[in-house]
């Protein structure tokens, strides 16, 4: 729900997704490994690691990522994935055979394996410099550091090296026998593993500094988000607004009238409040959040005719799960836009009085509810753990004006009949209206004269 709802991975409705935004890889395994960073956020003991590397990362854009691309681990990584078998004799005559058969018989294969080996010759001569671009450095980064350098020296990776760097085809298939047939294969993977990380992190801090966004301060108190000068990350040039909601006060009502911006203003919260927990930069001028350990978004309901499903039985399973995850979940940060419009105006108050007052009994999460009822959450106001505020516009000669701005407190303002006024809509009504008037009054007129004669 949260990946989609907030189109995390692939594109939303306006075509647009985060991932585009921060995919600035270098690599079709970073890129793999990007993605996978994004499905499954890192854990509480990584999260600040992982910022801190990102950070560091974000100073070092001019040798890092080059270094990485340089030892080009896609080309390895076609290397190891190819058919052809590797050498297997260990007799100088079985191998000589071996050689004669392949250079008359199976030159492709020849080719391949020539140019593979010369890819991995270029990873391991590469790997130093990757080694030395990452160090000194954060936590996350020595530990790559390390694995690399341990990696390079371990098994027979070493005299992969030396026969690679040779230019007999011998020596080639020497190498390949070692690399694609025998356990060095897997200290190169764990190469490429490593390498492919790097990739992502470097993306990250790449966004981050190309989109001009802020670290976030990540704090282990419970229910902060304290965000100053927020932007949408879909929309750079978007009105910058402040959400403040920490202590006691753990859910934050947003109202106001359709257009005004409370859709977009959720995706821009829960956006910053992700990409905190991805250990990236947000869209914002200044940011402390907490540390959540899970994220929700319910921003999109779809009735399923297939299913039986309604509009509103998908909207109640929904905020089933959210109070699911919030029993078994010590700390959660949700967002709902307009819940329970899938009924009637009576039901979805009722439903919607009792859902703030069970979000507000919750003590360590965190919940930006969006609704059209001001008149649910101002007779709930006065509660210590609810937060308020609305979005509007402002009604001109020229029509309706939105700022979009946040602001605090509730919001009464109905525009359901300005827009129908607007658009034109009401007055053809009120058109159609007086014409079947006048058409009853003149359909009366008659059976009124024959009775008076």
């Amino acid at each position: 729900m949260t990946l989609t709802d907030l189109a995390i991975l692939d594109p939303g409705e306006d075509g647009t997704s985060l991932f585009a935004l921060l995919d600035r890889t270098r690599t079709r395994l970073g890129r793999k490994a990007l993605r996978a960073r994004m499905r499954v956020l890192p854990a509480d003991a990584e999260l600040q690691r992982t910022q801190d590397a990102v950070r560091h990362l974000a100073t070092r854009l001019g040798s890092v990522p080059p270094a990485v691309e340089t030892v080009d681990p896609d080309a390895v990584d076609d290397y190891l994935s190819l058919k052809w078998q590797a050498l297997s004799k260990r007799s100088r005559t079985g191998r000589f055979i071996e050689r004669v058969t392949l250079r008359l018989g199976f030159r492709d294969a020849v080719r391949q394996i020539s140019r593979g080996v010369g890819s991995l010759h270029v990873l391991l001569e590469g790997l130093e410099r990757v080694v030395d671009s990452i160090t000194p450095g954060p936590v996350v980064l020595e530990g790559y550091a390390r694995q690399l350098s341990e990696l390079a020296g371990a098994d027979a990776l070493p005299d992969v090296r030396r026969h690679a760097n040779a230019r007999s085809l011998a020596a080639i298939l020497d190498a390949d026998h070692l690399a694609r047939g025998g356990p060095v294969r897997d200290s190169i993977r764990d190469i490429l593993m490593i390498l492919s990380d790097l990739d992502a992190l470097c993306a990250l801090a790449s966004a981050t500094v190309e989109h001009e966004w802020r670290f976030p301060e990540i704090v282990d108190a419970d229910g902060v988000m304290d965000i100053s000068g927020l932007r949408h990350a879909f929309l750079p040039g978007g009105v910058a607004n402040d959400i403040h909601v920490s202590g006691q006060r753990r859910v934050l009502a947003v109202t106001g009238p359709n257009m005004a911006g409370k859709s977009t203003l959720l995706k821009a919260t829960g956006l910053a409040v992700y990409l905190t927990h991805l250990g990236c930069g947000v869209p914002a001028s200044r940011a402390r959040v907490s540390r959540f350990d899970s994220l929700l978004a319910l921003l999109y309901v779809r009735d399923s005719l297939s299913n039986g499903q309604s509009f509103y039985l998908n909207e109640v399973r929904r905020i089933k799960d959210l109070t699911s995850l919030l029993e078994s979940t010590p700390r959660v940060f949700a967002l709902l836009d307009e819940p329970f419009k899938g009924t009637n105006v009576h039901d979805a108050t009722e439903a919607t009085a009792l859902l703030l007052d069970g979000l507000c009994a919750q003590v360590a999460s965190t919940i930006v509810i969006a609704t059209h009822l001001s008149a649910v959450v101002r007779s709930r106001e006065q509660d210590p753990c609810l937060a308020t505020a609305f979005l509007g516009a402002s009604e001109g000669e020229s029509g309706l004006a939105f700022d979009y701005q946040l602001r605090p407190g509730v919001s009464d303002q109905r525009l359901g009949m300005v827009l129908l006024e607007r658009e034109g809509v009401a007055p053809a009504l009120a058109s159609a209206i007086e014409r079947r008037a006048q058409r009853l009054a003149e359909e009366r007129r008659p059976s009124q004269s024959s009775s008076g004669a």
